[in-house]
């Protein structure tokens, strides 16, 4: 693998299917990886599995599929907070408080997913490879709490590959991501 590698992230949103690929194209994305538990949206139907997969063949992009070991809803019951959710209306953003990602980054499976994932990206030619989740702004996502924690955050860092990662947010530009994003908050002077 090598020295060090670059990672993109880039969440669907409400897009069209050709603004999400010109985003895509703008940052040479080769190769995009779902991280979606669920790969399917009612609202947007483009962005369902078999149909993006088709889209983005057809525009010279591979889709990889990994929502199972690195999806913000495991299947996994242990690393909930409480009980696991059933209710099946739960809105994307009830995840991040119900899930414990300290404790699915622990977990063999998910570990799994990211050497996958590094292994895409160090197979890649130039290294343009992107995960993908649904919320247009990183900082809502588990793709950044979970799969750009666990890979920047010094506390919670599970490889010792130096990785950049850069979020490709519901405009297109580029927020870099750095371990900064988890220091815990500072406390005020008055």
């Amino acid at each position: 693998m090598a020295d060090s590698l670059t990672l993109y992230t880039i969440g669907h949103s409400n897009l069209a299917k050709e603004e999400f690929l010109a985003h895509l194209q703008q940052h040479e994305i080769r190769v995009l990886v779902d991280i979606r538990s669920h790969p399917a949206s009612r609202f947007m139907p483009h962005f369902n599995k078999k149909a993006l997969d088709a889209y983005l063949k057809e525009n010279g992009i591979h889709y990889h599929f990994a929502g199972d070991s690195l999806g913000g809803r495991p299947k996994d019951e242990t690393v909930y907070k409480s009980q696991p959710p059933t209710e099946a209306r739960l809105q994307r953003s009830d995840y991040a408080r119900i899930v414990d990602y300290e404790a699915v980054m622990q977990t063999g499976w998910y570990q799994a997913g990211i050497k996958e994932l590094l292994q895409i990206v160090a197979d890649t030619a130039g290294g343009y490879v992107a995960v993908m989740c649904s919320e247009g702004q990183p900082h809502d996502c588990h793709r950044h709490h979970l799969v750009t924690r666990s890979l920047l955050d010094p506390a919670v860092k599970i490889t010792d590959t130096i990785i950049t990662v850069k979020h490709i947010d519901r405009d297109g530009c580029v927020i870099d991501a750095t371990p900064e994003d988890f220091a815990p908050p500072q406390p005020r002077l008055l």
